[in-house]
């Protein structure tokens, strides 16, 4: 039990080690071809924003401290920030992307293998 334990665990730490670095690629992306920036630059500027973020998350939670916005913590603003306001905002504009700014001729070479004929007019129409 322990050993699949550690080994689960382990596991656990390269999954998410290699999940915030395909988070961490975009905006390091940014930053360089934007600012111009060197891709170490990038990172740990990038590093030291989340670092700066996890820790008004830590300290916003604890009982001594009266840190928040709006009556919520700082953790619990930014969850309901990106719940109710980020993710609904970011179906919107995917869904007015994918009805209006792509052809429906190349939406139908790509859903072409998952959908095809009626299933995907009805999902054209309804989108």
């Amino acid at each position: 039990g322990c050993i699949f334990g550690a080994a689960f665990f382990i596991s656990l730490i390269f999954a998410g080690i290699t999940s915030a670095v395909s988070m961490i690629e975009p905006f390091a992306f940014y930053l360089i071809n934007t600012f111009g920036m060197s891709r170490k630059k990038a990172l740990i500027l990038i590093g030291i924003v989340v670092y700066i973020l996890g820790m008004l998350c830590i300290l916003s939670s604890l009982k001594s401290t009266q840190f928040g916005f709006f009556g919520m913590s700082f953790f619990d603003l930014l969850d309901s920030v990106s719940s109710k306001v980020i993710m609904p905002l970011g179906g919107i504009l995917a869904a007015i992307f994918v009805g209006f700014v792509m052809k429906k001729d190349a939406l139908k070479i790509l859903f072409e293998p998952y959908m095809s004929g009626i299933f995907f007019e009805l999902w054209y129409v309804f989108l």
